[in-house]
């Protein structure tokens, strides 16, 4: 990670133009509930100036080397390739318009010059009702074989997309062998998993 100091009256600033600034307008069917993990960074800063300063932005552990001085606020940029060439604004979800991306994302410090390859979008993901639909072995209720397994069944994160994909193709090959399976117990993480869902 890189991380980007703020004092008061760069954040100050920043702010300021981050909550003003002009968003995307969304359809219907986009404006749904966000959960405080994936807010936008300007919709998470209108709770109040100091929000994303204790979240995101937070400059907890972080002074500045040479002088000792605890920043007021720090951005953080993730290296996006071997090359180091690329990096991304850690925590940064937004719905603003591209050219307000680059207006006031060129307000942090060591960003008034930057290339920016690649503005930020907002995703939705969409997922079926699993708890409604689903067995535990990610099979459909009903009589017809059909499994859903990944995002679409409601996990979250690649390990455990990976995971419900196992699952269904066990309990599948169990179903085409005339057998039956049988999740792994609730005390398991995968198990666990396969309950809540």
């Amino acid at each position: 990670y890189l991380n980007l100091p703020m004092q008061k009256d760069e954040y100050e600033r920043f702010y300021s133009e981050l909550v003003n600034a002009k968003t995307v307008v969304l359809h219907d069917f986009e404006k749904s509930e966000l959960f405080d993990g994936c807010m936008p960074i300007e919709e998470m800063a209108k709770r109040g100036s100091d929000t994303i300063r204790f979240g995101p932005l937070k400059p907890i552990g972080l002074r500045n080397p040479q002088t000792g001085e605890k920043a007021y606020a720090v951005v953080q940029l993730r290296k996006e390739n071997i090359a180091g060439d690329c990096y991304n604004l850690v925590g940064f979800q937004t719905n603003l318009t591209y050219g307000e991306q680059k207006r006031v994302f060129s307000l942090i410090p060591a960003l008034e010059h930057a290339d920016f390859i690649r503005y930020g979008v907002m995703h939705r993901n969409t997922y079926i009702n699993a708890p409604g639909v689903l067995e535990k072995t990610f099979r459909v209720k009903g009589e017809r074989p059909l499994y859903i397994a990944g995002q679409l069944s409601g996990v979250e994160g690649y390990v455990e997309s990976i995971m419900s994909g196992m699952i269904a193709a066990k309990a599948l090959a169990s179903e085409l062998d005339g057998k039956e399976y049988s999740v792994p117990s609730d005390v398991t993480i995968i198990g666990s998993l396969c309950e809540y869902v």
